[in-house]
């Protein structure tokens, strides 16, 4: 009987080794798990602002983009009134050359 309940407390005493082992891995587990998701919401967090970045840049390059179409739309205007205006003396400096 006395050899039963040391064979019973030797595999009681191992349990509770095990047990703790299982409970240290599980800690360990946690924690590492725990620094790689602060890890990647960081990573996140940065990705997320250069993306933000990009947009503002993108943003920027499509307005510098339209006011350039505007500056050529008014200068094509320009041109073609020139060009009307240049017609118009050319066909008055032949009604006048015409009338000499």
């Amino acid at each position: 009987m006395e050899e039963l309940l040391k064979q019973i407390i030797t595999r009681l005493d191992r349990m509770e080794e095990g047990q703790k082992e299982l409970t240290s891995e599980v800690k360990s587990l946690k924690e590492k798990m725990s620094s790689e998701v602060k890890s990647l919401r960081e990573e996140m967090r940065s990705e997320f602002n250069n993306l933000k970045e990009a947009d503002s840049a993108i943003l920027g390059l499509i307005e510098k983009t339209y006011k350039k179409a505007e500056q050529i739309d008014t200068v094509a205007d320009d041109i073609n009134f020139l060009l009307q205006r240049n017609a118009k003396h050319d066909n008055e400096i032949r009604e006048i050359r015409k009338a000499l």
